[in-house]
């Protein structure tokens, strides 16, 4: 025996004997002959003489080693299980369904604010229940009783007049023969949960209600932008026409310095739109790039044809080159490519005083039938400080204010090249040294187009363009029996339109409005139809729609109708298209632009003889 336990039990028996207690019932630890200890359950009774004396005792000795370790882990694991319930707020309870005793864990206890140990029943739990939950949850538990399934619910309590959340799961224990015997389950205090749950709801309301706005607020500045854009383009497709007939017409030197100034201004705000709308779309993620088959020698002949008069006047060599490992036929948007490529050399010529400017094109890789092409754009100009070249591609920026002033600009030219740039998959960068000109260059991607539409192109390379074709006698005189009405509301631009078509070499009627092209083309039949979309009594596209309603008067319910409208983006075409009318061309129309497309869809088939006469002659 230990010698503390030694001590421990004489001064137990001294007590004992010296009290002349009759029973004894003693807990003591002793030492095993393997050494090891053990806890005795010692109990005796006392040995009396023929007098009663005391003599002795008479015991045994029980080894309750075991029974004390389970009952010590079994106080433990409680212990353990309720730190663990406090933690995480969730009581245990069970409810005898013979008896309707209900039995709840400290932590249930602790959950309803009650002292721990006093009976409850079921009546108190339901009593808890927060009076507009009460069915719902009276309901779950039925069910699960009824169908003998197990239950989780989610409902309100009122404890001291706090309002908390429960989450309540639990199941039927049944006996041998499938009756139930006992409801298991435990509840948890899920408030916190809730508050933040009811927090994101709110968080995300809000955020929706913000994406919402966002969205009505860019739906709205997309719409003041195409409204504006029609607004200005009306009047400027009037500054733009009138300035052309007047260049056509017999002036004076001095009259026409002044009548080619407007017309370069005109040209100008034009340029200053399309990139204000271009950047819009791009800043709003509307714009979208098409994929189309196009001839990339072509395009850069277009480009050096279009900035060759610029170059020339100001005293510049413009040249370009393909590499010969570039295939020319690609396939991406045309019409983008163009913009940065015309947008970076026309900014070289703007800052080149002197010297040259040269676009080549060279191939980065070609993998996959795919090709990267590498764009440079040389110039022998003023070129950048190295501490501005950073500010390049960013919206409204210059390299100083004094460039502004003296070359003009708003910025904003770099900055859609680089949008369009990465769209295109490719990046934008340049190479500069101020007083030494400068390189811009970007990359971008394109599909190289199958050779069955390469070798369907070589099959029809006897056919000639729009441009190409000579005129004869007899087409020329077909093409001037064309009969073209004209519906356009501005008296201007009706104006405009009346002598670039009769100059063309077209009959044209004019109306004012929708509803008079509907008479007039139940009355004559016309070979083709050009029609502004915003008018006033009728549009054009309900205009369209009446002229396609093979219910209608009309004479020909097929005839080429085509958009001749101040809505000048992508989905300003589309709605025209899906409207019923068969192309599109945008204000400020162009005479050579118009006859194009004149000759595209007049049944003829006949090329458009773009003659000049004097103004005022129709």
């Amino acid at each position: 025996m230990p010698h503390d336990e030694v001590t421990r039990i004489g001064t137990i028996f001294g007590e004992i004997i010296q009290n002349k207690s009759r029973m004894i019932n003693l807990e003591i630890w002793n030492i095993h002959k393997n050494g090891s200890l053990v806890l005795l359950s010692t109990s005796g009774v006392p040995i009396l003489d023929a007098d009663g004396n005391l003599t002795g005792y008479r015991g045994v000795d029980k080894d309750i080693t075991v029974m004390r370790k389970a009952q010590g882990d079994l106080v433990r694991s409680e212990e353990t299980l309720n730190r663990a319930q406090a933690v995480a707020k969730i009581g245990n309870w069970s409810l005898d369904i013979a008896t309707g005793k209900l039995e709840w864990s400290k932590e249930s206890y602790r959950l309803f604010g009650r002292e721990e140990g006093t009976p409850v029943t079921q009546a108190d739990f339901v009593a808890y229940t927060h009076p507009d939950d009460r069915e719902m949850a009276i309901s779950a538990w039925e069910y699960a009783m009824n169908t003998r399934t197990p239950f989780f619910v989610d409902h309100r309590i009122v404890v001291e007049e706090e309002i908390l959340w429960v989450r309540e799961q639990g199941y039927v224990e049944l006996d041998t023969e499938g009756k139930p015997l006992f409801w298991l389950g435990t509840v948890q205090d899920i408030t916190h949960l809730k508050e933040t749950e009811l927090l994101l709801q709110e968080t995300n309301q809000q955020l929706t209600i913000k994406s919402i706005a966002a969205d009505e607020a860019n739906r709205a500045k997309s719409e003041f932008l195409a409204n504006m854009s029609h607004e200005i383009r009306t009047p400027m497709n009037g500054v733009i026409g009138m300035s052309s007939i007047l260049l056509e017409s017999g002036l004076s030197p001095e009259q026409r310095e002044y009548a080619e100034i407007v017309s370069r201004s005109g040209e100008s705000l034009l340029v200053l739109i399309n990139d204000i709308l271009d950047f819009s779309k791009i800043e709003s993620g509307k714009l979208e790039l098409e994929q189309i088959d196009f001839n990339l020698q072509q395009i850069l002949d277009d480009i050096n044809r279009l900035l060759a008069y610029r170059a020339h006047d100001a005293g510049l060599m413009l040249t370009y080159a393909i590499d010969p490992e570039v295939p020319v036929l690609l396939k991406g948007d045309p019409g983008r490519l163009r913009q940065v490529v015309t947008n970076l050399v026309g900014n070289a010529l703007k800052f080149t005083q002197r010297g040259s400017v040269t676009v080549s094109a060279a191939l980065v890789s070609d993998q996959g039938g795919v090709a990267i092409v590498k764009f440079s754009i040389v110039d022998t100009g003023i070129g950048i400080p190295a501490s501005r070249v950073s500010a390049l591609f960013t919206p409204f920026t210059q390299v100083d204010a004094s460039t502004t002033r003296k070359y003009g600009g708003t910025g904003l030219g770099l900055a859609i090249s680089k949008q369009l740039a990465e769209l295109m998959g490719g990046e934008i960068g340049i190479v500069s040294e101020e007083g030494s000109g400068s390189t811009f260059w970007f990359t971008a991607r394109f599909e190289k187009q199958s050779p069955k539409a390469i070798e369907s192109k070589h099959d029809n390379r006897g056919t000639t363009s729009a441009q190409d074709t000579i005129l004869t006698t007899a087409t020329k005189r077909e093409a001037h029996t064309a009969h073209i009405l004209l519906a356009e509301d501005n008296h201007i631009n009706q104006k405009v339109a009346l002598h670039m078509l009769k100059t063309i070499g077209l009959t044209v009627d004019a109306v004012a409005d929708g509803q008079q092209a509907i008479e007039a083309l139940t009355k004559v039949k016309y070979d083709l139809v050009l029609m502004d979309c915003m008018m006033p009594v009728m549009n054009g596209y309900d205009a369209t729609a009446r002229i396609r309603d093979l219910n209608s008067e009309v004479l020909n319910h097929h005839i080429p109708i085509i958009a001749m409208t101040a809505n000048a983006m992508k989905e300003d075409r589309d709605k025209c298209i899906e409207a019923g009318m068969d192309d599109y061309v945008s204000k400020p129309v162009k005479k050579d632009q118009l006859a194009l497309v004149l000759e595209k869809w007049l049944t003829s088939a006949a090329p458009i003889e773009n003659k000049t006469v004097e103004a005022g002659s129709y």
